[in-house]
């Protein structure tokens, strides 16, 4: 029996399980794709595509100091922190379908809608610039509700949390970027009583 496996059932696999899990599928098993066969999305060039950095350092020489203080983007708990599993680029935050998820800071949003190439498995993303090499990312929303190029102040609704995406249940992921550079949020929010 023959078992075919989907890009998006391995992609899965791998989110949840590593690189190793594919050690369990042998090679020439007819599982294999081409490149050249894959879907591409084209996304417009003014868009800021990064690739994401596989070292995902908490902390970077030349990092602006932590001078600002971003606000929690939704009220859930900590659900995965940054690092650790699979090198984890962000923080997961739980919550239900349909509920806010704000803007940590003021900002320029630099993307939105359906994640480009270089955030395979985000689902529905907004990216906001906040000036001096910040960014923050907030993935898996089940609705956007801004425009790139629109300004956003701290506290504004950006869209609702969801499980959009490579997700196994609906959680807002949250991203610190720091000159492109995925860098571990919670040093830049306030703590929780």
């Amino acid at each position: 029996m023959r078992t075919r496996f989907s890009t998006r059932a391995l992609t899965a696999v791998l989110a949840v399980f590593g690189l190793a899990a594919f050690r369990a599928i042998p090679a020439g098993s007819g599982h294999e794709r081409k490149l050249s066969q894959e879907p591409t999305i084209e996304v417009a060039a003014a868009l800021p595509i990064v690739a994401v950095d596989e070292s995902y350092p908490a902390e970077a020489e030349g990092q602006p100091e932590r001078s600002t203080t971003l606000a929690w983007p939704a009220p859930g708990i900590i659900t995965s922190p940054f690092g650790g599993r699979r090198n984890h680029p962000g923080i997961d935050i739980n919550g239900a379908t349909g509920e806010p998820a704000v803007a940590a800071g003021d900002g320029t949003v630099v993307l939105a809608g359906m994640a480009p190439a270089g955030y395979s498995g985000y689902g529905n993303v907004v990216m906001v610039d906040h000036g001096g090499g910040l960014a923050t990312l907030y993935a898996h929303l089940s609705r956007v509700d801004v425009a790139v190029g629109q300004a956003v102040q701290q506290g504004q609704q950006l869209g609702a949390i969801g499980m959009t995406g490579v997700a196994t249940g609906p959680h807002l992921h949250f991203e610190v970027r720091v000159d492109n550079k995925p860098t571990d949020p919670v040093p830049w929010l306030p703590p929780r009583a």
